[in-house]
């Protein structure tokens, strides 16, 4: 997510971090406190989502500057 904003803000996002947390450093958190726990699962999931539901379903319009930043 970090570097998807770093890339399409640029300039404007320089104290975004980049860095991700090591898999096994998830793993030993999640013996340690839940909300690691409740992540562990999803770890190597891939997911792939669109803006399709909110434009057909809901009627949603991004705005002019949403739809520069995409």
């Amino acid at each position: 997510m970090g570097a998807v904003l770093r890339k399409r803000l640029g300039a404007r996002a320089p104290r975004v971090s980049t860095r991700t947390i090591p898999d096994w450093l998830v793993w030993l958190g999640s013996w340690i406190s839940p909300t690691a726990a409740v992540l562990y699962p999803l770890l190597g999931l891939v997911r792939h989502s669109t803006a399709e539901k909110a434009t057909c379903v809901l009627r949603f319009v991004p705005s002019a500057g949403m739809a520069e930043c995409m």
